[in-house]
């Protein structure tokens, strides 16, 4: 093999500037198909059944111990992915002057406890709480070695560096809390929270607020808490029905409970729906304890949206959820939130959890769910990547059938997405369905996914790292600012025609505005879009290339990632779907009496309602707030935008001094309803354009979600380092003939790397530049004329890739199925 990698090089080299290979362009191997299931037991049963090709979910330990032993099933590597399971606490329910909240008490569970302190405020009974957590049972009779221990809110894959080692065992460190009834004991006395009447259950601490003191006892000695005692029934403690994983562990849970606190001071698990949970607990956070488990991005930004009490929602709660809020606490997150560089934000963030574990106890962890081996089979092609396991996007593309060539790659989901709405969905699976049709903003090796500095260009063809800054308020603030590549196309569902147009900087600047424009807790996207300012775009003076300049109002090096993501609108569709009977989906129609959508006008008088400079009076978050300004004109004479006008933090500045008595007309797209299982109730057949690899050709909310291969998608469909995917098919289970090395690195492989020497994809990528070929974050000077901060590497095709796909030389992405 030795031999072959320095034949394989010297090849190279030697060519080196005399082969040129232009990149391919093409769809998806395969069309796609999703399958909808009610629960694990049925999916796996219809896999067993060759009813789809992957399963969708991580195996459990019954299935995982079947599918070793089944020849047709390929069992993948176990993987650790980006989700965490935990115990979220509703710190709150208790307002110190009004006694409650608007939306607690709402549930039978919780009703009784509206007007009294909820013990979860105090840290000492949540420290209690984290010491009942028997993660070693949870691990060795729950998650059957398909779990790992989790000691701070960071995951896995992201531990180094991201995780505060000193909390954490398994990393050298120690974890304060670990399973100790004794020291769950221990924090309850030091809250006060004393079993003084000796009868086997805790009581109230001593002027406990909104607690009538107990019948017949000395005065300011408190009842025992919950069913017993006051208020008459235990903490809310819900639990998902499903996966049972959490069932389960919630059960262990409650044993321990009841042991040290007493019976009936918890009152659960109470099983509920993952309908309840949308409508009760995430929306009106009406709980006291509840199992949850969320699949989070590559870096820990979730530490401000789980416990920064920026994240309460006044009238609602929120996760994790306190008041009044631990100030020492709020300022170390939101120190790391704005941290202005990599470097920077991994240190704040070990701070921030000392902070959210060692002092306050805001999280309590079950252990982590996420790791595990996936199933499949009838496929070659598959991918199985550090985080995602074989269901991602290289996959998609690549796969292909072996028992049926040409058929649709089948994926079985164990769980019926809540909704497919783009604006509100909250799931992962709800997304995993969305999905195929769009493009990745950026995105990074597949193999490395946690290195920060692996990004790769994609609807994005260059961007500014780190961020521009501007000044606002007093601070230095940062601007991100990305080039979009000019051959990405919006395609229509069903026909998958090409729309003409383009993905441009003017739909991302309706998808801010847009998303800034919400005003529900459950459009939980908005949350990426609040610290915007104000967002300039352009065209690179002497060529096609569109950029974006969003402003915000603190500094952060994370603002370089959000808003911009996958996740966005195609202005053009939105704006031009009508419906006589919902004319204000998506769009509010400012004319319902003519057919077809109009734009909204709102007319003022200079010096009567509206003074200049200033702000216009338009509806803010709200139906018909401004998304897109289409003009203003001031007497006659049409402004300028971004120079006389220009959205600013969601509402309309002028900045012109226009004459008194002048009139100014407004005309602009207005947000419109955008509630529904789909977005707006709109079908989602009608609305989900997309300029990914695939485009939607049916779907049914009680099956599944159809996809075809998009045939005007844009990039090169190979991995990284293997960029020859071409292969026929010889009639046969088993007879596939790979024609030049198909998901395997090749002599062509190396030869085609060497062939793109020298072409880079940043900025005004070359055309011989190949994504695939890209392999390497290191080493060489940008091209000339080009200053990209370093690693150089990255976006330019150098000696690196060339050595580095000649290293992994016989790499193979997929095993065979055997028959």
């Amino acid at each position: 093999m030795e031999n072959r990698k320095i034949a394989a090089l010297a090849l190279a080299i030697a060519i080196l500037s005399l082969i040129a290979v232009a990149p391919v362009r093409a769809p998806p191997r395969s069309d796609l198909e999703i399958y909808f299931y009610e629960n694990e037991t049925a999916a796996w049963a219809a896999f067993l059944d060759d009813k789809f090709d992957l399963y969708g979910g991580m195996l459990t330990y019954d299935q995982y111990m079947y599918a070793i032993t089944d020849p047709k099933i390929i069992v993948t590597p176990k993987v650790t992915t980006w989700t965490i399971t935990n115990w979220a606490l509703m710190n709150a329910g208790y307002d110190e002057t009004t006694g409650h909240h608007e939306f607690f008490g709402q549930q039978a569970e919780t009703a009784p406890w509206v007007g009294v302190k909820n013990p979860i405020s105090d840290p000492n009974f949540r420290k209690a709480l984290a010491c009942l957590i028997d993660v070693a049972r949870y691990l060795d009779e729950v998650y059957k070695g398909f779990g790992v221990e989790l000691d701070v809110p960071i995951t896995y894959n992201a531990q180094d560096p991201w995780a505060n080692e000193s909390l954490c065992d398994h990393l050298g460190g120690h974890y304060p809390f670990s399973y100790s009834r004794d020291q769950a004991r221990y924090w309850l006395q030091q809250g006060g929270w004393i079993d003084w009447d000796e009868d086997g259950i805790i009581n109230f601490p001593d002027n406990w607020p909104g607690v009538p003191d107990k019948e017949g006892a000395p005065q300011g000695k408190k009842p025992n808490v919950g069913a017993n005692g006051y208020p008459g029934v235990g903490l809310a403690f819900f639990c998902y029905d499903s996966p049972e994983e959490r069932r389960l562990t919630a059960e262990i849970f409650m044993e321990e409970f009841n042991a040290v606190l007493g019976q009936g001071v918890v009152n659960g698990p109470l099983i509920r729906s993952y309908d309840h949970f949308d409508e009760f607990i995430w929306t009106y956070y009406d709980y006291h304890i509840a199992s949850d488990g969320w699949s989070v991005g590559r870096f820990p930004t979730y530490l401000y949206a789980f416990f920064h009490s920026d994240n309460w929602w006044p009238g609602y709660g929120g996760l994790n959820a306190y008041t009044p809020g631990e100030p020492d606490m709020d300022d170390a997150i939101w120190a790391f939130y704005t941290a202005t560089s990599y470097e920077e934000a991994v240190q704040l963030a070990k701070t921030a959890q000392y902070y959210i574990v060692e002092k306050y106890c805001v999280w309590l962890t079950a252990g982590h769910s996420g790791q595990g081996a996936y199933a499949y089979k009838n496929l070659v092609g598959v991918v199985t990547t550090p985080v995602y396991g074989p269901w991602n996007y290289y996959t998609l593309v690549h796969a292909t059938r072996v028992d049926e060539p040409g058929a649709p790659i089948r994926i079985g989901l164990p769980i019926f997405p809540p909704n497919l709405n783009q604006l509100t969905a909250m799931w992962s699976a709800s997304y995993a369905c969305l999905e195929p049709a769009w493009n990745p903003f950026i995105t990074t090796n597949p193999f490395m996914p946690a290195r920060q500095d692996m990004d790769m260009p994609w609807r994005a063809r260059d961007w500014h790292d780190p961020g521009l800054t501007w000044e606002y308020g007093g601070e230095v603030c940062t601007v991100s600012k990305f080039y979009l590549d000019d051959r990405i196309y919006w395609v229509k569902p069903v026909t998958g025609e090409n729309t003409g147009w383009k993905f441009s900087a003017a739909d991302m600047e309706f998808t801010i505005w847009y998303f800034y424009q919400t005003a529900s807790p459950s459009a939980w996207w908005r949350s990426n879009y609040a610290r915007v300012h104000h967002v300039r775009t352009g065209v690179v003076e002497g060529t096609n290339i569109e950029y974006i300049e969003t402003y915000f109002t603190v500094p952060g090096y994370f603002f370089l990632y959000y808003p911009h993501t996958y996740n966005q609108i195609c202005k053009n569709a939105w704006t031009t779907y009508w419906d006589p009977a919902n004319p204000d989906a998506l769009i509010f129609d400012g004319d319902k009496n003519t057919p077809g959508k109009q734009p909204s006008v709102a007319t003022f008088t200079e010096g009567e309602d509206i003074s200049t400079p200033g702000y216009a009076d338009l509806p803010f978050r709200t139906m018909n707030a401004p998304v897109d300004i289409i003009s203003v004109v001031a007497g006659g004479t049409t402004l300028t935008k971004y120079t006389d006008y220009e959205i600013i933090a969601g509402r309309l500045y002028i900045y012109a001094d226009i004459p008194d008595g002048t009139t100014i007309t407004v005309t602009y797209w207005g947000r419109g309803s955008y509630v529904g299982d789909t977005v707006g109730g709109v079908p989602l057949t009608t609305i989900h354009y997309g300029d990914g690899p695939f485009y939607l050709i049916s779907y049914d909310p009680n099956i599944g979600i159809a996809y075809k291969k998009n045939p005007h998608h844009f990039l090169e469909t190979s991995p990284w380092g293997e960029v020859d995917w071409w292969w026929r098919w010889e009639k046969g289970y088993q007879k596939k003939r790979l024609q030049t090395g198909w998901q395997v690195i090749d002599i062509y492989d190396v030869v085609k790397i060497a062939g793109a020497y020298g072409e880079h994809g940043r900025y005004v990528p070359t055309p011989k530049w190949l994504p695939p070929a890209d392999t390497s974050p290191a080493g060489a000077s940008p091209p000339p004329g080009y200053t990209w901060p370093p690693p150089y590497g990255l976006g330019y095709i150098n000696i690196y890739d060339v050595t580095s796909a000649t290293g992994k030389y016989g790499t193979k992405f997929w095993i065979l199925p055997t028959v």
